[in-house]
C-alpha cells in the first residue's frame, strides 16, 4: 500500500533549527496552522511546527515516553526566517506515514486490512494515555499509521493540545471521561487490547510522585499551570485502574 502524505510518526535526531519543506505536507490543513518543516543541515529529518498549544505538546510528548505510548518526541525550537518564535515540532516517522482518517476516506480497503487493524488494536494502550492526561480530543486524524522498511505497520497518537484541562473540575482529581478515536471504537471487541491497556496502566501507575513532578517541571508549562497539572496527573493516575476497568477496557 503507498500512502505518500505523511505526519509526525516520531524518529530523532539533532540539529540547530528548522526550515520549512516542499518535501511534504499533511493530507489537510488545520485550524493550528501547522508547518512543514525539515532540520538544517539534516533534510532527511523532518517534522510538523506547530505554535499554538506548543506547550502542552511537549508535556504530552515527554509523558508518552514515561508511559510507554508511542507518540512523536516533541521538542521547541525555532523556524528559519520565522524569527524567534518557539514552535512545537513533532517529528515525522517518513513519508509514507498518514493518518488513519486519510486512510480510511481514501484507502478504506487497506484501513481494513488485518495488518493495519492489528497495528491499530496495538496502538490502544493510548486508551489509558488518553484518560490519564485528560485529552479530549479524539479524532481518527490524530492517529497516525506509519510502515517500516519490513512493512510492519505502526500506529502512533498525535496532536494533544486539548489536553490537562481539568481546572474547572472542582476536585481536579477524578479521570472524568474515558474515549478513543472512531478507529478503535469501531468495533472494541476486535480493537481493544486488554493486555496491552494493562500495560500502560501499569506503567503509569508506578510513577512515583516525584516522577510525575519531575517531567512536569521539566516542561515549558508556565509555573502557575504546573502544580495544578502534577497534582491533577497524581490523582488521575491513582484512579485510573478503576475507571478503565469500569469502561470494560481492563481484565
Amino acid at each position: 500500500m503507498e500512502l505518500r502524505e505523511s505526519r509526525p510518526g516520531g524518529c530523532d535526531g539533532h540539529g540547530l533549527m528548522w526550515e520549512i519543506t516542499d518535501k511534504w505536507r499533511p493530507p489537510r490543513g488545520s485550524s493550528a496552522g501547522p508547518i512543514a518543516v525539515q532540520r538544517v543541515g539534516a533534510p532527511h529529518e523532518l517534522g510538523l511546527a506547530k505554535e499554538r498549544n506548543k506547550e502542552q505538546e511537549k508535556l504530552a510528548s515527554d509523558l508518552a515516553a514515561v508511559a510507554g505510548v508511542r507518540v512523536p518526541r516533541v521538542e521547541l525550537d525555532t523556524i528559519k526566517d520565522q524569527g524567534n518564535t518557539l514552535y512545537a515540532i513533532s517529528r515525522v516517522h517518513g513519508t509514507d506515514s498518514t493518518d488513519l482518517r486519510f486512510v480510511r476516506e481514501k484507502a478504506a480497503e487497506a484501513f481494513k486490512s488485518a495488518a493495519v487493524q492489528d497495528a491499530v488494536k496495538r496502538a490502544s494502550g493510548l486508551a489509558a494515555f488518553y484518560a490519564w492526561i485528560g485529552t479530549s480530543d479524539f479524532k481518527d486524524a490524530h492517529l497516525v499509521l506509519d510502515r517500516e522498511a519490513d512493512g510492519t505497520y505502526h500506529v502512533s497518537g498525535v496532536d494533544f493540545e486539548f489536553s490537562f484541562d481539568w481546572r474547572d473540575h472542582p476536585s481536579g482529581v477524578k479521570v472524568i471521561g474515558v474515549g478513543i478515536p472512531p478507529a478503535m471504537s469501531d468495533d472494541e471487541e476486535k480493537n481493544i487490547d486488554k493486555a496491552r491497556v494493562s500495560e500502560v496502566v501499569a506503567a503509569i501507575t508506578a510513577l512515583t510522585d516525584e516522577q510525575i513532578r519531575q517531567v512536569v517541571s521539566a516542561s515549558p508549562i508556565p509555573e502557575e499551570q504546573s502544580k495544578r497539572i502534577a497534582d491533577g496527573l497524581m490523582a488521575r493516575r491513582d484512579l485510573l485502574k478503576a475507571r478503565l476497568k469500569g469502561r470494560g477496557w481492563l481484565n
